[in-house]
């Protein structure tokens, strides 16, 4: 068989050198006897066989006939043939006895893209040692290739056993490309390929297991597939590497399932020819993918995007990629044969500062670089690259609304000869998702790094935004990217790189989403909208997606949520959930999860169960919203906690510390096909962070700052830091031994990704009931936050605190600016601090629990720019049932402080001779102001301020406080304060009234 082996091989190379041989797999043919594509010869009754070997698989009974599935893409944008699932719904079809292989006792090498629905069960694929033409699940098992249900559920070639490999294990729902060789009586002669990691099967494969020629049946047996194929592909002897090379290479391109490469292991054409130098590309070995044609394999691959990961980008030919590529295919074409780009990644994650003299606006890339090499591509015609870009990968760029770029270079850093090509907005959708695409011209030379047979790196650039300013792996917030069908979630889209938190598994339960419309949805987080966990069998997730991959070392994790029950072990969230554990016996759901009283963390490897319990203490708030934070540190060795800023409960040292590496899940974990055994929550998230690297104590406080300003939550530690940060770090509020208290504010930084344009305390001010001041850009109090006015400009910040005194007209006497003394003001008082001249704002107070005012009193707001008041500038506020409303405008870039005050202050008047003085234009009407000394009337009219060209031509002498002139030069009215002229409506040194 050696000979025999040796001799084809030289047969194939003698006559791919001359050009002549048929188009076969890798254009290996020596030997082929099944050739079965999806993309083409399929129907249900049959699919013809593009070997020469002519092995036509067929079923005439209609119920077990298979059927073809759209292309989509987790096969690379190729159709894929359905086997149904179990029992009356499984599906096979057959070659006669005689066939596929010449001859019984042959030496075999199978091939075959594969994806698995299940793993309760033994689910067959290929089988040989029997036919038939009933309806009937018939046994073929000389052998049959099978996916085994226990250990690491790997391909097996039954009867013998599996590869002893967790590398050979088959992930529910994922695509493979599986090979497997028998060698008879070879011991070890039985290896096993996934993804080119090749393991060789315990035992000696028996010549009598080896009835090849006795027909064969495809898909289910008594052990039915419940699964999906793309290619079947068998030989009737064990190719050589060089074959198995160019084999893998020519699926791995179709269908963009990645070849392993723990040892590099390099991609090539049907020649031979490297497209791919595994060595030289060592640094870029993750989720290789390309597109490319090759005549003597039948490849025409013209749009590509690799499937071991969603957030990937997708390379298209010619044009924006289509829904599929035999779509694509018929409209655009490679010029050359043996023609390929082919690319992959460093498969970092995360941001890394860069700039560009020529592009000012940009300050970071992706950490993630992905690298392309070219073969005989021809750089002078038209087979342009677009590069489609997800919309949801680039979102921490878009939200900055700057310019951002798909960037080009040799040099992997982008120092020099780097090219920048602006992304645009226009989105398309493919298969479901939505991009963007780009070209780049070939032709145009305007990248001299792209050529015939070279490499080059390419990257997304742009100012990216974070919570707080900081940038990092997983950012899920309810305000942004959810999508609900009658009020249940339907998909959450990650802010940071377009991570898609959706239905798991085959569980239906799902947490509702909530939008704000009263007062009671106001008060749960500020004013935003949330998901709403109802019951703990409810979870979404994304098990094929590892939020934290590459952050090996550190992990810092963040949220906001509010728990209604206490429950010690109920499942907020938690990492390295994967469907391919399962069978394991390891806790996988246990990675790093968040219950309400404690934090878990399992061992240091992906399969330990040693579990780490940090206990919280206090525990989180079911009252109350809740900022949780969590550091783990394997660099460190230790698990630290705060809550609401502040460190909470034990902090562990000399911990071994794992940060799972696969999907996630939030809420419960054993729901149906799920591994786990937790029950999930009864709880509400609006918000969830994630940093895959330790934050230092200012980005934290940026961090912290960010989520206490949008849900209204008071940092619990201000002495450690008594700030709250904006985006670049800087403070916006400072607290004091007096004004730490019930803080909040509105604010709009863009680098932080923070618009928050209604605001109140959830904290309880003064110990009572009832919060008592809510601010907002407009003259709407209930309204969820982002319906309110855009008022608000980039890096505006007015935050409040109070000294948390009592809702009593206790506090001190306070004498006015004008000497207006008032001897009963609110024992609660505030500060706010404007950061870059805030304006007017509207605050509503909440009067429920504030004493009734006595005959003749009114309520007065006083405004001063020092906490004891002096100089203060009052205003009569009116009290309408249980609501004060006011605009004040307080201090630019300063503190100001304000509290309520009653008083009876005799401005009752007294009769002027004649009555009062009223000037109209309309008959019989008269002054009806009973307070108003002069009153105007008109319909069509208005009355005109002195006009002057600039306030400061008036003499000082000839000014008087509180004169009113209108400033045609500025086109401002002016008040005269007895120090300067003010523009109404904005402050320099001193808060006055918008209203």
């Amino acid at each position: 068989m050696k000979k025999k082996n040796f001799l084809y091989s030289l047969i194939g190379i003698l006559i791919g050198s001359f050009g002549a041989h048929a188009q076969a797999p890798g254009g290996v043919s020596g030997d082929l006897r099944i050739w079965l594509k999806a993309d083409n010869g399929f129907t249900s009754s049959q699919w013809t066989d593009q070997s020469p070997a002519g092995n036509n698989y067929t079923q005439s009974n209609a119920s077990r006939q298979p059927f073809l599935q759209p292309a989509n893409a987790r096969y690379n944008f190729n159709p894929v043939v359905s086997f149904g699932t179990t029992g009356a719904d499984a599906r096979f079809m057959v070659v006669p006895s005689g066939k596929p292989f010449t001859a019984n006792r042959l030496n075999g090498n199978i091939f075959i893209i594969v994806n698995r629905n299940s793993d309760t069960t033994y689910r067959d694929y290929l089988g040989f040692g029997n036919t038939g033409t009933g309806a009937g699940l018939m046994q073929a098992n000389s052998p049959v290739l099978t996916a085994s249900f226990n250990g690491n559920k790997a391909m097996q070639l039954y009867p013998y056993n599996p590869p002893n490999s967790p590398n050979q294990k088959l992930d529910i729902g994922k695509t493979y490309l599986s090979d497997v060789s028998w060698e008879i009586g070879v011991a070890g002669g039985m290896k096993h390929g996934l993804n080119s990691f090749v393991t060789s099967a315990p035992g000696t494969f028996a010549a009598g297991y080896a009835l090849t020629a006795n027909g064969s049946i495809l898909g289910s047996q008594p052990e039915v597939t419940d699964g999906n194929m793309s290619e079947v592909i068998a030989y009737e002897r064990v190719l050589t590497d060089a074959e198995l090379q160019r084999v893998r290479s020519y699926l791995a391109i179709k269908y963009a399932t990645s070849l392993d490469q723990t040892t590099p292991y390099s991609y090539v054409n049907s020649q031979g020819t490297t497209i791919w130098d595994a060595a030289s590309n060592s640094g870029y070995s993750n989720n290789i993918a390309g597109i490319g044609r090759d005549d003597a394999s039948a490849l025409k691959q013209v749009q590509s995007k690799s499937i071991n990961s969603t957030n990937e980008i997708l390379i298209s030919l010619g044009n924006s990629a289509s829904q599929d590529n035999a779509t694509h295919a018929a409209a655009n074409s490679f010029d050359n044969d043996r023609e390929f780009l082919t690319w992959g990644t460093n498969g970092t994650v995360g941001f890394t500062p860069y700039t560009n003299s020529g592009f000012p606006s940009v300050t970071h890339r992706f950490s993630k670089v992905w690298k392309a090499q070219t073969s005989n591509y021809n750089i002078n015609g038209n087979d342009d690259v677009y590069f489609n870009v997800l919309r949801g990968l680039i979102n921490s760029f878009t939200l900055s609304e700057k310019p951002l770029y798909l960037i080009m270079s040799t040099t992997s850093d982008f120092s020099s000869n780097t090219h920048f090509i602006p992304i645009g907005t226009n989105t398309h959708t493919v298969d479901g998702e939505e991009y963007v695409s780009e070209p780049y011209r070939v032709a145009s030379k305007a990248f001299n790094g792209f050529t015939s047979n070279g490499t080059f790196y390419f990257t997304i650039a742009g100012t990216p935004i974070g919570p707080g300013g900081v940038l990092g792996n997983f950012w899920n917030r309810a305000d942004k990217d959810v999508t609900a069908v009658s009020g249940t979630v339907n998909q959450w889209v990650d802010q940071m790189f377009g991570i898609k938190t959706s239905q798991v598994a085959d569980v239906t339960t799902k947490p509702n989403y909530v939008q704000v419309n009263d007062a009671a949805t106001a008060a749960t987080f500020n004013f935003n909208p949330y998901i709403d966990f109802t019951n703990t069998n409810q979870a979404i997730g994304n098990e094929g997606v590892a939020p934290f991959e590459g952050s090996n070392s550190e992990l810092e994790m963040f949220y906001v949520i509010k728990d209604n029950v206490w429950t010690a072990n109920n499942r907020f969230f938690g990492v390295n959930f994967d469907l391919k554990n399962s069978a394991a016996g390891a806790a996988i759901y246990d990675w790093n999860t968040l219950t309400q009283a404690n934090y878990l963390s399992r061992g240091n490897t992906p399969t330990s169960n040693n579990a780490t319990n940090t206990v919280l203490n206090p525990a989180l708030s079911t009252t109350l919203s809740n900022i949780s934070n969590v550091s783990l540190s394997a660099t460190n060795s230790t698990v630290q906690h705060r809550l609401n800023g502040s460190g909470i409960g034990t902090n562990l040292t000399g911990q071994t510390v794992y940060i799972g590496q696969g999907g996630f899940v939030y809420g419960a974990n054993n729901q149906s096909s799920m591994p786990g055994n937790e029950v999930g929550i009864t709880a509400q998230i609006a918000e969830h962070l994630a940093f895959g690297f330790a934050l230092t104590e200012t980005e934290r406080r940026q961090v912290e700052s960010y989520l206490a300003i949008k849900y209204g939550t008071t940092l619990a530690d201000l002495t450690t830091d008594t700030n709250y940060r904006n985006s670049t770090g800087n403070p916006v509020f400072t607290a004091d031994g007096t004004y730490q208290y019930d803080i909040f504010g509105v604010a709009k930084d863009l680098r932080g990704g923070l618009d928050q344009r209604i605001s109140k305390s959830i904290n309880n001010d003064g110990g009572q009931a009832t919060n008592i001041i809510t601010a907002s850009t407009d003259n709407n109090f209930i309204n969820q936050n982002d319906t309110h006015a855009n008022q608000l400009t980039d890096g505006q910040y007015l935050i409040f605190a109070s000294n948390n005194g009592a809702q009593t007209f206790t506090g001190k006497t306070i004498t006015a600016a004008d000497g207006t003394q008032f001897n009963n003001s609110l024992a609660l008082q505030w500060k706010a601090t404007d950061t870059n001249k805030v304006g007017c704002i509207n605050l509503r107070f909440d009067a429920t629990n504030i004493p009734a005012l006595a005959s003749g009193e009114n309520y007065y707001m006083l405004i001063s720019q020092d906490p004891s008041f002096t100089n203060s500038i009052y205003q009569k506020v009116v009290r309408t049932n249980n609501t004060i409303d006011v605009i004040p405008n307080f201090a630019d870039n300063s503190n100001s402080y304000f509290t309520l005050a009653k008083a009876n202050l005799n401005i009752t008047g007294s009769t002027v001779k004649g009555g009062q003085v009223g000037i109209s234009s309309i008959p019989g009407l008269l002054p009806s102001a009973s307070d108003t000394w002069l009153e105007l009337n008109a319909k069509s009219k208005g009355m005109v301020i002195t006009r002057v060209s600039d306030a400061n031509n008036i003499p000082a002498g000839n000014r008087l406080k509180g004169m009113i002139v209108y400033d045609t030069t500025k086109k401002e009215f002016k008040v005269y304060n007895g120090t300067e002229w003010r523009t109404l409506g904005t402050s320099t040194s001193t808060s006055i009234f918008c209203n």
